[in-house]
């Protein structure tokens, strides 16, 4: 058939996991590798000068960046919430306050001085912010909404 219908919420998901799915794989890859690497997922606050930058076509649109190369130094792994809560069997379980200021703890141990807001802070301004406007422009400009 001749129709092509990128555009819309559907095709926005599908293509943005397979792109982080890929992404995760590249970079465990290049560790695998002895090759250092981080993803930057900020790239999307900057969408539209990373595509103009790169001359992405329409029905495109930078997920996230990522940076590799040899490591210089090495640093200790982030510490990540434990298994059990955030793998669930049959069902979600909600997690308790406690849970989140234990986190937090743990995430300023890892940071120290560096720390200036504890976790739980930071996302919490992150998500209670609207969406960057340069989001859906790029995005309607790459005709994908």
């Amino acid at each position: 058939t001749d129709t092509f219908q990128p555009q819309g919420v559907e095709g926005l998901l599908i293509s943005s996991v397979d792109a982080a799915l890929a992404g995760q794989n590249a970079l465990l890859a290049a560790e695998s590798l002895g090759y250092g690497g981080v993803i930057i997922g900020l790239v999307r606050y900057k969408s539209e000068e990373v595509a103009e930058l790169f001359n992405l076509p329409d029905y495109t649109y930078p997920v996230f960046g990522m940076a590799l190369g040899l490591p210089n130094e090495e640093h200790e792994v982030k510490p990540r919430l434990p298994l059990n809560q955030v793998v669930f069997e049959e069902e979600y379980q909600e997690q308790t306050v406690d849970v989140i200021e234990a986190y937090d703890r743990v995430q300023a141990d890892y940071a120290g001085a560096r720390a200036t807001t504890s976790w739980s802070q930071r996302l919490a301004e992150q998500f209670g912010q609207a969406e960057p406007s340069s989001t859906r422009k790029n995005l309607e400009q790459k005709k994908l909404l």
